[in-house]
């Protein structure tokens, strides 16, 4: 699994972000992806759990006014399976086995999509 992560984010070729806090004794790394996705990576020692979160730039003000309500229905589509995860409930599946859970949420301007485990 780690490192499947490390073929999409390597921390090597990450920047690190220095702009903190004195007292944040987390470590802040950013990169952007081969496909443009911009990545800010934070590692905390202390942390008991695992979690990411994307954000979209694309929310219902973005909806085609001939179908009101898209954004928030493609939402619900990025759950419904993927090439490593083809069954509707593979992913969730997986997250719960890690004792994780998940959920998303469409607003205005952005849809976010957020995951942790254990």
């Amino acid at each position: 699994y780690t490192g499947a992560v490390r073929k999409v984010f390597e921390p090597e070729k990450a920047e690190p972000i220095l702009n903190k806090p004195a007292s944040d004794r987390r470590l802040y790394q950013a990169t952007t992806l081969p496909n443009g996705l911009k990545v800010v990576n934070v590692q905390d020692p202390t942390a008991v759990t695992a979690a990411y979160s994307i954000s979209v730039q694309v929310g219902s003000y973005d909806d085609p006014p001939e179908s009101p309500g898209l954004a928030h229905f493609v939402e619900h589509l990025i759950f419904l399976g993927s090439k490593r995860y083809p069954d509707p409930s593979g992913y969730d599946n997986f997250v719960s086995s890690a004792g994780g859970s998940m959920n998303a949420y469409t607003a205005s301007e952005a849809t976010v999509f957020y995951t942790e485990v254990q």
